[in-house]
């Protein structure tokens, strides 16, 4: 496996003489599927007692972004995370990653016979009792090969998975106004999961607002409920297929996309 080190650009200038201390970012290069696509993966590792942040980071954080728009060979491109765990940073509570990680890359080419150049610039956050935003160059030339990663492939396995399986189930929601917003409550048909059972809700439109979940269970009902508010103050229409629901337990996580 090839791994290339990037290059570090700290968005705060007076912290970049503590980077390699805080953390370490690397790019696993990966191979190429039968299908055409490549796996490549983002691999952050983390000095003791920092953290970093899920595509949903809570109460506060940075979620990662990459962007793409540099690379050649490339028609389009996804972010895959592993199954997060939740941390208190004082006293609001962030979904994210406590040791070091792995993010997939599932890139698809233009010309699956030809190397993909990926140039890209990664935005994360890093924690501790401070949190430093990252701005980190991304660059490698990803030949067509067939050589699996071993690690890169249990970083792929360990994504939450869908609730019943190839297309998953969808949740059953009750929509009520609020003063701002709405109060969204999604019940999810699932045994309980070990440890406790932490409830996210996401949804794909950036400019709506989503509250912390509060997680009630009733057998095998496992109810979220938070409010969600456009960001503009004004009333908004929801639309339910771009609903996310995940469950997260110890050390597994179970998904459900969209509402009935």
């Amino acid at each position: 496996m090839k791994r290339i080190i990037l290059s570090l650009y700290l968005a705060m200038a007076s912290l970049s003489a503590f980077a390699e201390e805080m953390f370490e970012v690397g790019l696993i290069s990966g191979w190429r599927m039968a299908d055409g696509n490549h796996v490549a993966g983002v691999e952050i590792k983390l000095a003791p007692g920092w953290k970093t942040y899920w595509r949903s980071p809570g109460d506060a954080g940075i979620p990662p972004q990459i962007d793409f728009s540099g690379s050649k060979n490339l028609k389009s491109a996804s972010l895959e995370f592993p199954v997060p765990v939740a941390f208190d940073i004082n006293g609001m509570r962030s979904i994210g990653y406590k040791k070091d990680v792995i993010l997939p890359l599932v890139l698809t080419p233009i010309d699956p016979g030809q190397p993909i150049t990926l140039e890209a610039e990664v935005v994360l956050g890093v924690c501790n009792q401070i949190c430093v935003p990252v701005d980190v160059r991304l660059s490698g030339l990803l030949q067509p090969s067939q050589t699996k990663d071993a690690r890169l492939s249990a970083a792929l396995g360990n994504r939450p998975r869908l609730l019943s399986g190839g297309g998953g189930t969808k949740a059953k929601c009750e929509i009520s106004g609020t003063k701002s917003g709405i109060s969204l409550a999604a019940t999810l048909t699932m045994p309980a999961a070990s440890g406790e059972e932490i409830g996210i809700v996401e949804i794909f439109d950036r400019d709506i607002w989503v509250g912390e979940t509060a997680v009630t269970r009733r057998g095998q009902a496992l109810t979220l409920t938070a409010e969600m508010e456009h960001i503009s103050g004004k009333p908004f229409a929801l639309d339910r297929s771009q609903l996310r629901f995940t469950v997260l337990g110890k050390g597994e996580a179970v998904e459900v996309r969209g509402c009935d």
